[in-house]
């Protein structure tokens, strides 16, 4: 019985030692001076604490040794929805950033992204992600590890405490991706890896997006918000972030609730955080938001128009916020969006 129950303890130590050592092999191994990795629900900076450097790690997997440029995504996306139709060039031209990925495979890639990332955190733009684009249209492309895979992208924060001394932070990608043009409806959303740059000469082009949580402390994305028929969110139009287009049918003045936060269409999901005042006259229209007590914006975008959704330059429909703008010789039915960063204390 003795000879029994031992072999019982021996197994059983056995097995958990098994169970203990798969657990380990699948933590989340990273570079060896990477030794602060957290993944946390939206971080801000400290207050009282000063932002000295902000780089994106990025693990590649096969080099194309081409220049890649980091560019700011300036409208929302989710994960396992994005395409590159619905994307719709959501990012701005300006370079934040650049990298060569060069001729070694399996390395770690930095690049200096503080500015960026001071504008998240100060507020200056929302966190919508960062875009890697190749510049020059050659090939073969480049191949890096997804959050789904062994090695995740992260960012790493270098800041000075307000009582002095420095630390540093890591933080892991929320979401990434990568989208193809010549596959416009198709979304890579659970791709163990992501892409920049073309497959071969008659290939067409890969763009990585990586979203991290991070930004000024209690804002949010909000919008205007109306009911169906005159209401339509933004994903029942073929977009990959939630927001409303709605429909005017006639010259007047109208008063729409303002939600923040409000994923995939939901108002449940978000907060209520005032409202505008979209008064329709002579052609055009003039927004006025009011927001409740304890809420403020210091970045709005308003669209009135013909059509559901704005063009961007290229005549291609999309709800980048910084693609909006307010039509003039307006007449009958028309569509308006009223979008806002919304600072405030979300905690209730």
């Amino acid at each position: 019985m003795n000879l029994y129950k031992s072999l019982l303890i021996g197994l059983a130590i056995f097995s958990l030692t098994v169970i203990f050592n798969g657990c380990q092999e699948n933590q989340i191994p990273i570079a060896p001076e990477n030794q602060n990795l957290q993944s946390l629900n939206k971080w801000t900076l400290p207050a009282g604490s000063t932002l000295d450097m902000a780089t994106l790690y990025i693990r590649l997997s096969i080099a194309n040794d081409q220049t890649v440029n980091v560019h700011r995504i300036t409208s929302d996306w989710d994960e396992m929805t994005v395409t590159w139709g619905n994307f719709g060039s959501s990012f701005d031209p300006t370079i934040s950033g650049s990298f060569v990925t060069g001729t070694s495979n399996e390395v770690w890639l930095t690049v200096d992204i503080t500015s960026l990332v001071q504008s998240w955190l100060n507020g200056t733009n929302p966190n919508y992600g960062l875009l890697l684009d190749q510049v020059a249209m050659n090939y073969p492309r480049a191949e890096y590890y997804s959050r789904e895979n062994f090695y995740k992208p992260y960012l790493k924060l270098d800041y000075t405490m307000g009582g002095g001394g420095s630390t540093s932070i890591e933080l892991l990608a929320i979401a990434d991706t990568y989208i193809y043009e010549i596959e416009p409806t198709v979304n890579h959303g659970a791709s163990p890896v992501l892409y920049t740059g073309w497959l071969n000469a008659n290939d067409l082009e890969k763009q990585t997006l990586i979203k991290f949580d991070l930004g000024p402390a209690g804002c949010e994305t909000a919008y205007a918000y109306e009911e169906e028929p005159d209401g339509t969110c933004f994903m029942d139009l073929g977009f990959s972030n939630w927001g409303w287009s709605i429909k005017l049918q006639t010259e007047g003045t109208y008063t729409f609730p303002v939600y923040a936060g409000a994923g995939q269409c939901d108002p449940e999901k978000g907060t209520l955080v005032g409202s505008v005042t979209a008064n329709y006259s002579g052609g055009t229209v003039q927004f006025t938001y009011n927001f409740l007590s304890g809420f403020s914006t210091n970045e709005t975008h308003f669209y009135a128009g013909y059509d559901s959704v704005p063009k961007d330059k290229k005549g291609k429909s999309t709800v980048a916020p910084g693609q909006y703008t307010i039509g003039t010789g307006l007449s009958g039915p028309i569509y308006i969006i009223a979008h806002a960063v919304v600072c405030g204390d979300y905690s209730e």
